[in-house]
């Protein structure tokens, strides 16, 4: 794949790119694939720039190198699910009654 690909950008290197990166293979470099590339780059802590570039591209090949040739990995798209965070209900504080300490009768002093 050619290195510096960006939205605009259109032809087989491209599709391949899409192919690889589990995008709908299209030829063309659409901001949908800028987004499969962006979270790729934010995956493996890449810098974040929306285009194929050279040091993305070098992290591919290295990565892709390091798997065998028929991996179900390669098959699968890089997206992964979104999870939406639980959010828990507010849990009012329960506020108890201040109870009083009881009041001391004064003693009165013996001659």
């Amino acid at each position: 794949m050619k290195i510096g690909l960006k939205i605009g950008s259109h032809g087989d290197d491209v599709t391949a790119l899409q192919n690889a990166l589990g995008a709908l293979p299209a030829g063309v470099f659409t901001r949908q694939l800028q987004a499969v590339v962006m979270r790729y780059q934010v995956k493996h802590r890449l810098h974040v720039t929306g285009e194929w570039d050279a040091a993305t591209a070098a992290f591919y090949a290295k990565s892709v190198k390091s798997l065998p040739t028929e991996s179900p990995i390669l098959a699968k798209p890089v997206i992964e699910p979104v999870i939406e965070p639980v959010i828990e209900p507010a849990i009012e504080p329960v506020i108890e009654p201040v109870i009083e300490p009881a009041v001391r009768k004064k003693r009165k002093k013996s001659p």
